[in-house]
C-alpha cells in the first residue's frame, strides 16, 4: 500500500470493470480479480444504467477493495471506463470486463515486471485465450512492439494490460465517440510517447458469447474505419498495416450482409414450404 501527497493509503492498482446487464455472469469476473495472489489493489465496478439486478450481485461481495458506481444513463463502455479511471488512486491501472476472467497471478506478474524496469515501460500486456462454448483459441499479441509498429494491429486486449496512470494523464482518457475498440485508438496514442512490453504468459480467459459487442460486425467495421482516419498521417507510413484494416472492413461488411441475406433466404423459403403445404 503505498501513500498520496497528503499521506493517505492508496492501492498501488486500480482494476477498472465496466458492466451493463451482466448479472447472471459478472461474479465469476469479479472473483476472478478478488482472488489475486497480488491483494494490494482496489477494485471500482461501474454499472452502466443496468437494468438486471447487478448491483444486488456486487453487494453480496463482503470486501472493502470494491468500490460501486453507477451511472444514470447509458454511456457506453468507453465513457464508463473514464468514470472509473477518474474515481480510482491507483498508480497502475488495470482493465477488467464483466464477461472475462483472470489468471490468479495476473496482476502479481504484471505489477513486478513493470516496477522492475521502471520506466523503461509504460504498458504491459499478457497472453489471452479465447473462449467461445467449449472451445478455446489463442489470441496471438506480438512479442514485442517496442519498435512502435504492431500496436497498429488491434490485437491488445483491454482486460490483458496493466497501465501506468501518467501515460493516461498524458495521453487522454478513452475517446466515447467509438462505438467499439476505443482501447486501440487509447494504444496508438499512448504508443507514442512509452513502450510497451509483452509478457508471455496465458492470464486472461476472453469468454466469446453471441451478446458481445466484439460479435457485432457492423460496428466493428465502423470502428475500425473510425480508427483510421483518426490516425491517417502514422497509418499512410505502414502501407501494409492500412491495407490489412481496409481489407478487414470489407470483409467484415460482406460477412455481415452475407449472412443477412442467408438468413432472409432461410425465412423465405421457410414461409414458401408453409404455403405449399397450404395448396
Amino acid at each position: 500500500m503505498m501513500k498520496d501527497n497528503k499521506g493517505n493509503k492508496v492501492p498501488t492498482v486500480s482494476v477498472i470493470l465496466p458492466t451493463y446487464n451482466r448479472a447472471e455472469i459478472i461474479k465469476r469476473s469479479i472473483l476472478s480479480v478478488l482472488k489475486q495472489t497480488y491483494k494490494d489493489f482496489e477494485l471500482i465496478i461501474i454499472d452502466d444504467a443496468s437494468t438486471d439486478n447487478t448491483q444486488l450481485v456486487v453487494e453480496e461481495f463482503n470486501d472493502t477493495r470494491i468500490k460501486y458506481l453507477r451511472n444514470r444513463q447509458n454511456l457506453g463502455p468507453a465513457a464508463s471506463r473514464n468514470i472509473g479511471i477518474k474515481a480510482s488512486r491507483g498508480i497502475f491501472i488495470a482493465f477488467q470486463d464483466s464477461d472475462d476472467e483472470w489468471r490468479p497471478d495476473k496482476l502479481k506478474k504484471q505489477v513486478e515486471t513493470i516496477e522492475k524496469e521502471n520506466n523503461k515501460i509504460g504498458v504491459i500486456y499478457s497472453g489471452t485465450i479465447r473462449r467461445f462454448k467449449n472451445n478455446y483459441y489463442y489470441i496471438k499479441a506480438p512479442r514485442n512492439i517496442l519498435n512502435k509498429r504492431d500496436v497498429f494491429q488491434r490485437i491488445i486486449p483491454t482486460p490483458s494490460v496493466l497501465v501506468k496512470r501518467e501515460c493516461i494523464e498524458k495521453c487522454g482518457f478513452f475517446d466515447k465517440s467509438f462505438p467499439a475498440l476505443e482501447e486501440w485508438d487509447l494504444w496508438i496514442r499512448i504508443n507514442r510517447y512509452y513502450k510497451f512490453r509483452y509478457l508471455d504468459k496465458l492470464q486472461v480467459i476472453s469468454n466469446y458469447t453471441s451478446s458481445s459487442l466484439s460479435t457485432n460486425r457492423i460496428v466493428l467495421a465502423k470502428a475500425t474505419f473510425k480508427i483510421l482516419v483518426k490516425h491517417i498521417n502514422e497509418f499512410i507510413s505502414r502501407p501494409v498495416v492500412l491495407l490489412n484494416n481496409l481489407a478487414d472492413i470489407i470483409r467484415l461488411f460482406l460477412v455481415h450482409y452475407f449472412l443477412q441475406i442467408n438468413f432472409l433466404n432461410k425465412i423465405k423459403n421457410y414461409f414458401s414450404i408453409k404455403n405449399d403445404h397450404y395448396k
